[in-house]
């Protein structure tokens, strides 16, 4: 079903798109999921740590702060066990919680598509720079020994540089992707923590595995006529 620009279902879309369906948010109950046993202040003894210690810190706190939001007692009503995901969107929708907004969504959005980016370069790289020293090597074959000896020397050195330069890139991406978030998951615990109902619906809908295709139909625009038969 088409989704109207900012709409309380349209958030919680951008909500699922950026934590949930990213598989960034713990499951309710976990307790903070499996970054919990990350131990932050050993990245800064990594050379190229997947983030710094700083977001790490951040990441897991919000993680927390969001695992216990959605396991707040408070929002939990008798039924919830037997609703169905549409039920589920349609309660969502009836309450009218703001969400994350739009721009942090936004953020994680393109800091995760900048990842997947710096990802598919360094593998490209890789494999380019494989074909290319492969045919050196090939052409050399029935040179003398030393010369062998310095392309292979060198052919080292070059990918040693390119290993050098790829972590270092994945590891920015890496850090800017948690970074921004740890920012959704952070605000977005904040306005769970004031509404314990939706947080509880949205750990519903994680548990389930539900979907914007299972959001109620929205009924017919009305002209005034009579539906045909």
């Amino acid at each position: 079903m088409p989704i109207a620009a900012d709409t309380p279902l349209r958030r919680f879309g951008l909500a699922l798109c950026a934590l949930i369906a990213c598989g960034h948010a713990p499951a309710a109950g976990s307790r903070g999921g499996r970054d919990a046993t990350v131990d932050c202040a050993s990245l800064a003894r990594l050379p190229h740590a997947p983030m710094s210690v700083e977001t790490c810190k951040a990441r897991m706190a919000a993680q927390r702060d969001l695992s216990t939001a959605m396991d707040d007692p408070a929002g939990v009503r008798a039924g919830d066990e037997a609703m169905t995901c549409t039920a589920i969107i349609a309660e969502m929708q009836s309450i009218g919680f703001q969400g994350i907004d739009q721009a942090t969504a936004e953020a994680a959005r393109r800091a995760g598509e900048g990842l997947r980016t710096t990802y598919d370069r360094a593998h490209a790289d890789a494999a380019e720079l494989a074909a290319r020293q492969s045919a050196a090597a090939a052409a050399a074959m029935l040179a003398p020994q030393p010369v062998q000896g310095a392309l292979s020397l060198a052919q080292s050195a070059e990918q040693a540089a390119l290993a050098k330069r790829a972590a270092a890139e994945l590891s920015a991406a890496r850090t800017r992707s948690a970074a921004t978030t740890a920012d959704a998951m952070s605000e977005l615990a904040a306005r769970l923590q004031a509404h314990p109902r939706y947080a509880r619906l949205m750990a519903l809908v994680q548990a389930r595995g539900c979907t914007m295709d299972d959001a109620p139909s929205a009924p017919a625009a009305s002209d005034g006529a009579r539906p045909r038969d």
